[in-house]
């Protein structure tokens, strides 16, 4: 949110900006609307103008892997990890460019875990100033790469 400059002064005009994210499509359009109509009521309300935008600068889809391709790939990550493989269950609504691709071809997005050993519990995000990572895991990661790529070709076929 953004309100003027000082805490004591009304500002001219103020800006809100989020992030809404769903897996169902309708269920956003839905807040979209939910959202207009109470900016419509506050504007009534207060007697000032309220304007309302979505997607500015573009959506981005649900990032979803491809089953086929998933099944296909999993041992290759179990082996990469030396059975440190975590599979995510539960949806995460991560916004990612990767997105776009995954509604072109089939897709498999993985993240890799960077924590410092020892370190348990849910860390910061990467985009958190608290953020740390493990160098370490970029070499897992090269390796999980190498070893998808070596066994793509067989699991194509």
């Amino acid at each position: 949110m953004r309100a003027g400059t000082r805490n004591n002064i009304i500002p001219e005009d103020s800006e809100i900006v989020g992030t809404i994210r769903t897996f169902d499509p309708e269920l956003r359009a839905e807040i979209y609307e939910e959202i207009k109509q109470i900016a419509k009521g506050i504007a009534v309300g207060s007697g000032t103008e309220i304007s309302v935008e979505f997607d500015v600068g573009g959506f981005y889809p649900v990032t979803v892997n491809d089953p086929q391709l998933y099944d296909s790939m999993k041992n290759s990550l179990v082996e990469a990890t030396k059975g440190q493989f975590i599979e995510q269950k539960d949806p995460v609504t991560g916004a990612e460019d990767f997105s776009y691709f995954s509604q072109e071809v089939p897709g498999l997005y993985f993240s890799l875990g960077v924590n410092k050993k020892g370190i348990t519990g849910l860390q910061p995000g990467n985009h958190s100033p608290y953020f740390t990572i493990d160098d370490n895991a970029l070499d897992e990661g090269l390796k999980t790469l190498v070893y998808l790529t070596l066994d793509y070709p067989e699991t194509a076929k």
